[in-house]
């Protein structure tokens, strides 16, 4: 077992400033979503689970409400008439519901460490610090999904997580500038005013609206490292879930709404030095080679210097295009052989 449950049905009372609402996203997860919430459950820090179903078409939300009934801390929403938005906005039901101080976040289909918030709950005794990232790993329910990995040059043993304790005024910039790892929802915690005060996640971004979250709490708060080097909570890989380990290109509309939902926080809210950055990011992720989908990125490419034509600016955003362009020809001349 990956966890024990530390309480009993009923309300249990918090002594602890750090109290935490869990937020938890369920969407056909019927098989998953009880070890989920139970896990959540066990931290004593934890003082309501806040599950949000988006339009399951399974037995989730029975399950999630057989829940409710057996642990008065776990309390279960639903979108208007029972509708599918997306988890990002589903995510953001869940925070405008949570009653806590701080909230924390995990997938339906994956499980929280015991002591998960024991560092995180260290680094919340600074009155400054306004979120917790740490480090999550990766468990793979067939050894199919794991070679599968293998075979396509990922680690599945590396951990998700920000390798170095960055200070909180360099971390944006870590983020613009890559290779210093990532955050996983699964290994935040940050205070309900600060998800707040960023605006939260956008509804209308369906497809990364984890990572533009990261990006605007690393911008506009003062977020620091946890526990970096080992776990504190578990991602499944498994067939029915978006990481099983084959690559997916989302739809255009889909990348569209991302590019558009950063650029319109970045004119309102980044220095001048900020929005270069991010320019700067935009070079290293957008223009960037794919052995499938070189074309239908060259599509996003002249969509977004369509809509944000300052993006021309910048040299590494070109210097990138013309790397990607001889990387193809030398492709196209290995096939022609």
């Amino acid at each position: 077992m990956l966890f024990s449950i530390r309480r009993v049905h009923g309300s249990t009372t918090i002594n602890s400033p750090f109290q935490i609402s869990v937020v938890i996203p369920v969407y056909n997860v019927a098989t998953y979503v009880q070890q989920a919430v139970e896990s959540a459950l066990a931290q004593p820090e934890v003082v309501e689970v806040v599950v949000v179903d988006d339009g399951s078409t399974d037995e989730s939300l029975k399950v999630c409400q057989a829940l409710a009934a057996r642990y008065s801390q776990v309390k279960v929403y639903q979108h208007p008439n029972g509708e599918n938005r997306g988890a990002g906005a589903t995510r953001q039901l869940g925070v405008e519901q949570a009653t806590a101080p701080w909230v924390a976040f995990l997938d339906a289909d994956d499980v929280f460490l015991p002591n998960r918030f024991a560092v995180a709950c260290q680094r919340a005794q600074d009155a400054a610090v306004e979120g917790v990232y740490e480090a999550v790993a990766w468990r793979f329910e067939r050894e199919a999904d794991r070679e599968r990995w293998l075979r396509l040059g990922r680690d599945p043993d590396k951990l998700i997580t920000i390798r170095e304790a960055l200070p909180p005024d360099h971390l944006f910039a870590a983020f613009m500038q890559g290779g210093h790892g990532n955050v996983h929802l699964n290994g935040l915690v940050a205070q309900k005013v600060a998800l707040d005060r960023i605006g939260g996640f956008k509804p209308i971004v369906r497809r990364g609206e984890d990572h533009i979250l990261n990006i605007k709490l690393a911008a506009q708060c003062h977020m620091v490292a946890g526990q970096i080097t080992e776990p504190v909570a578990i991602v499944r890989v498994h067939s029915a879930n978006n990481i099983s380990g084959v690559t997916r290109r989302p739809p255009h509309y889909l990348v569209r709404a991302y590019h558009q939902a950063l650029w319109e926080w970045s004119e309102t809210t980044l220095t001048a030095l900020q929005r270069r950055q991010l320019r700067l990011y935009f070079a290293r992720h957008v223009v960037h080679t794919y052995d499938q989908n070189w074309f239908r990125q060259r599509l996003d490419l002249l969509w977004l210097l369509w809509h944000r034509p300052r993006l021309a600016l910048e040299r590494r955003f070109w210097l990138r295009h013309f790397l990607d362009v001889q990387l193809l020809k030398k492709r196209v001349k290995k096939w022609l052989r």
